[in-house]
């Protein structure tokens, strides 16, 4: 079950108390984050448990570390999905080797790709375009 977000200001109190270094707040960043996350990194990773396993618990653990990086422009679960998506590129550059991946981030990382090819088929005559012309 995919838990809510929490609200801007628990966020924000949550956060205050991580910097604190409470370890209550942990096990509160843990408890409202864990299933989302995991959710996320399970999608992108496919079928390998023990590396979305792996993979999660190394993000917290960056996260945990660079809290004082985060500025508070996205929220606390966007930032940690942006963690997570640079653990997995790093994973994948690793093994070398194509995992697969969910079409909204092959679109998201092609958009100038895309945006590009589309505008030369635009321009592109096509063949149906062709024949009907040399018919007339």
């Amino acid at each position: 079950m995919h838990s809510l977000p929490l609200p801007r200001d628990r966020e924000s109190a949550l956060i205050a108390r991580l910097r604190r270094g409470e370890r209550a707040a942990a096990a509160e960043l843990l408890d409202c984050e864990l299933e989302p996350l995991y959710e996320f990194v399970h999608w992108r990773l496919g079928p390998d448990r023990a590396a979305a396993d792996d993979l999660v618990q190394d993000t917290f653990v960056v996260a945990l570390r660079r809290l004082e990086d985060f500025d508070a422009r996205a929220s606390l679960h966007t930032w940690l999905c942006g963690i997570a998506r640079n653990k997995i590129r790093e994973l994948r550059r690793r093994r070398g080797r194509a995992v697969p991946r969910p079409i909204d981030d092959v679109l998201a990382d092609s958009d100038e790709d895309i945006d590009r090819i589309l505008a030369e088929v635009e321009r592109t005559e096509l063949p149906e375009q062709i024949l009907a012309r040399r018919e007339t």
